[in-house]
C-alpha cells in the first residue's frame, strides 16, 4: 500500500513539474516573441559587427561535450554611440560572416536583437510550441488529481 501511495506522489510531483515549466515556457516565449517583433517593427536597423565570441563547453551524455560559441556583436546607434549586444543563442559552428543585422529601441539603444529570423522568431516559436504540448498534457493529467482530491476533500467534510 505504501508503494502505491510513493508511486502516486512521484507521479503528481512529475506533473506538477511538467505544468509549473510548461507555464514558464509560455510566458518566457511570449515576453520573447512580442519584445523581439516589437524590435523589429518599430526599431531601427542598423548593421553590428561580430566582434568577439565567447566560447564555452555543452555536455552531452552521448558524444562527450560540445564546444559552444556565442557572438558579441557591437553596433552603433543613430547618435554615433557604440554599444554591444551579447547573441542571445549559441551555436556549435561560428558564423563565418563578420556583420548582422541589429535592431534597437531608439530611445533604450542598448535594447537590441540580431536581426535573423532563427534569433526572432523560430526559437522563441520552438519554445513556446513545446511548453504548449507540455502544458496541454500536464492540464490533462492534472484535472483527474484535482477531481479525486476534491472529493476526497469534501467527503471527509
Amino acid at each position: 500500500m505504501a508503494k502505491i501511495n510513493i508511486l502516486g506522489s512521484v507521479i503528481i510531483l512529475f506533473i506538477i513539474i511538467v505544468f509549473t515549466l510548461s507555464v514558464s515556457g509560455v510566458v518566457y516565449s511570449t515576453k520573447k516573441m512580442v519584445t523581439n517583433f516589437s524590435l523589429l517593427f518599430t526599431g531601427i536597423k542598423t548593421t553590428g559587427k561580430i566582434s568577439g565570441r565567447y566560447s564555452n563547453y555543452s555536455s552531452n551524455t552521448n558524444m562527450g561535450s560540445t564546444k559552444m560559441y556565442t557572438n558579441i556583436i557591437e553596433y552603433i546607434d543613430y547618435n554615433g554611440k557604440s554599444h554591444q549586444l551579447i547573441s542571445d543563442y549559441s551555436s556549435s559552428v561560428p558564423d563565418n560572416f563578420d556583420e548582422v543585422p541589429v535592431y534597437y529601441n531608439k530611445a533604450k539603444p542598448f535594447r537590441a536583437i540580431q536581426g535573423s529570423f532563427t534569433i526572432i522568431f523560430l526559437f522563441p516559436f520552438l519554445i513556446l510550441c513545446f511548453s504548449l504540448i507540455g502544458l496541454l498534457v500536464s492540464i490533462n493529467f492534472v484535472q483527474p488529481i484535482f477531481v479525486y482530491f476534491k472529493k476526497k476533500l469534501f467527503n471527509s467534510l
